[in-house]
């Protein structure tokens, strides 16, 4: 049975193919960055090249981690609030 345990850091996308690859975890335990596949793969579509590379399964394109720094405001809700804060300004 797999535990899912550890902080959301961020989706793994392919610069060249622009697919998602999976999510990033930062395990509770260690510190450590994982792996797991997004939410319609079996298995995440990276591969670590070297201790710093992330390599697309599918087209062989570098790989990055897109952070997600915030969860708590939707974007609607953060929009709708600078737009009132620029119309009462004026």
């Amino acid at each position: 049975m797999q535990q899912n345990n550890g902080t959301f850091v961020g989706e793994v996308n392919c610069l060249n193919c622009g697919r998602t690859l999976g999510e990033a975890l930062r395990s509770a335990d260690t510190g450590r960055l994982r792996l797991r596949p997004a939410a319609h793969q079996p298995e995440p579509l990276v591969e670590l090249v070297d201790r710093h590379t992330l390599r697309c399964r599918h087209c062989l394109g570098r790989a990055f981690i897109e952070p997600v720094l915030s969860r708590d405001v939707a974007p609607e809700a953060a929009a709708a609030g600078s737009t009132r804060s620029v119309a009462g300004a004026a």
